[in-house]
């Protein structure tokens, strides 16, 4: 998990302040999926739209210890840091890539988000984010903000290389020549790891009005129990079927605003969807639920 090590930087981010609610644009057969279920699908991030951006992190994170082999200052650099930044710079992408994602917002009735995924109706569904955080936890999923400021994604890689590096060095001091390759082979793919488990928030800063949150895996092995498949418009995509409730936490309907989910009726949908979706709501999730009509000013296609 990337939580587990103290990198300043990144560690402020991931405690960026909830809000009361998290936000899912989905259409009428994702609502009740998802009612019924209690559960929503975290897709397999090389098979999402955002794919490249996971892939232009690591292009990243691979200039960035080519910069540090090849600038001005790489004459000042030890054999052992050298050779510590070269074997890791050969190995980028070496590692496991089966994150699994689910996209939230913190926009309760955006326009374009309407645009994006309801354009013949649908439905925005507000996750209490603290409950959200807490059955995230229980599942070793991390719920973060996107990360579109290049220069914190800078920020935030080299603490890591930094820290990697140092961490590096003060063991080769008491590691005798025949087992240093090994701990260079070890370190270099923690350091892999880790960069991994932070690069599924980087989101290019064009896509910043979304406003987007994330909930993201563990790398998981491709025969995990709750990997399901859907098809996609990619092919065949891999999903992780993510609990929203559990033992501990058994409720999504309190009563209160701020601890219960919430259903906005998107733009374009009549009085009766609004009846429908309270009677979805009672009879799978019980009384509690809150749900009210869009204010966008947005026509569907019908």
């Amino acid at each position: 998990m990337i939580t587990q090590f103290l990198f300043p930087t990144l560690q402020q981010h991931l405690n960026t302040q909830l809000p009361d609610h998290l936000w899912h644009y989905t259409s009428t057969a994702g609502l009740i999926g998802i009612v019924k279920s209690k559960k929503v699908w975290a897709s397999q991030i090389l098979m999402m739209n955002d794919a490249m951006e996971y892939k232009e992190g690591l292009e990243m994170y691979r200039l960035m210890l080519y910069n540090k082999l090849n600038n001005k200052f790489s004459g000042q650099l030890s054999a052992v840091e050298r050779s510590f930044l070269e074997h890791s710079h050969s190995t980028v992408g070496a590692t496991n890539s089966n994150f699994y994602v689910f996209s939230l917002s913190t926009l309760r009735d955006s326009l374009s988000q309407w645009r994006a995924y309801a354009q013949d109706g649908g439905f925005s569904i507000g996750f209490p984010a603290a409950h959200l955080k807490t059955v995230a936890a229980t599942q070793q999923f991390v719920l973060a903000p996107c990360i579109y400021d290049h220069q914190l994604k800078g920020r935030i890689l080299s603490e890591i290389v930094n820290f990697s590096l140092n961490e590096f060095l003060a063991q080769a001091k008491n590691t005798n020549e025949d087992n240093l390759e090994k701990l260079k082979e070890t370190l270099s793919s923690t350091l892999m790891k880790r960069v991994a488990g932070v690069a599924p928030f980087f989101k290019h800063r064009a896509f910043d009005e979304e406003s987007e949150w994330r909930l993201v895996s563990p790398p998981l092995p491709p025969a995990f129990p709750e990997i399901g498949f859907r098809p996609g418009a990619m092919g065949l995509i891999r999903h992780y079927e993510f609990n929203l409730v559990t033992p501990e936490n058994p409720r999504l309907c309190t009563g209160e605003h701020e601890t219960s989910l919430v259903v906005v009726v998107g733009p374009g949908l009549d009085i009766t969807n609004q009846i429908s979706v309270q009677a979805l709501l009672s009879h799978y999730l019980g009384p509690g639920c809150g749900h009210g009509p869009s204010d966008a000013p947005f026509r569907t296609s019908k």
